[in-house]
């Protein structure tokens, strides 16, 4: 008998597959190893199976990596456009220019600690930000992320047409069409 039930073992072989389309090194979207982990927002615990968002982070002159819920890691996150050239994509390596549609990843302040910030380029992001909406089990609407109002009408629109379906808009209804009925019948038989 598997420790894992079918759906965290779905979940893990989607997740997987996903990680190796993706090539950031120092993020993970997982289920917790072991029930050792807390959440650096909350400072609640991680149980085992559960699962948590990690990225590394410079935390007392070394590298961590540190995790938090899934959901306290997507209330977090902020976008905004790069003022200058001088930042790089803690995600993808890339340099982000200026002008360019960034999201801040967000860690910390479960102690009173400020919160470290990872600036990375949205589109890059992305499918990473869609994998963790994914195990947290709830959309990621656009509308719902930190910045979004005070973005450009152009760059709202990119992150809509970015996160797709998980956008916040309410599908497209369709009208039933009308039953076809002779003149002589009414829609309801009397009795």
């Amino acid at each position: 008998r598997s420790r894992f039930s079918l759906l965290q073992q779905s979940v893990i072989l989607s997740w997987s597959r996903a990680r190796s389309r993706v090539a950031m090194a120092n993020a993970v979207v997982e289920l917790a190893k072991t029930g050792r982990s807390s959440c650096a927002m909350t400072g609640e615990p991680i149980p085992q199976g559960s699962p948590r968002v990690g990225f590394e982070i410079w935390r007392v002159g070394r590298r961590c990596m540190t995790y938090q819920a899934p959901k306290s890691f997507l209330s977090r996150l902020a976008l905004n456009v790069a003022q200058d050239s001088r930042s790089k994509c803690k995600y993808s390596g890339s340099p982000i220019k200026a002008g360019e549609l960034s999201v801040a990843f967000s860690t910390g302040g479960a102690k009173g600690e400020a919160p470290t910030l990872q600036l990375c380029l949205f589109e890059k992001a992305a499918p990473f930000l869609k994998e963790v909406a994914a195990m947290a089990g709830s959309p990621l609407k656009a509308e719902a992320l930190q910045g979004f109002a005070a973005l450009s009408k152009e760059h709202r629109a990119a992150v809509a047409k970015v996160l797709g379906k998980g956008s916040g808009k309410a599908p497209a209804t369709k009208k039933r069409p009308a039953a076809a009925t002779s003149p002589g019948q009414s829609k309801r038989a009397k009795n």
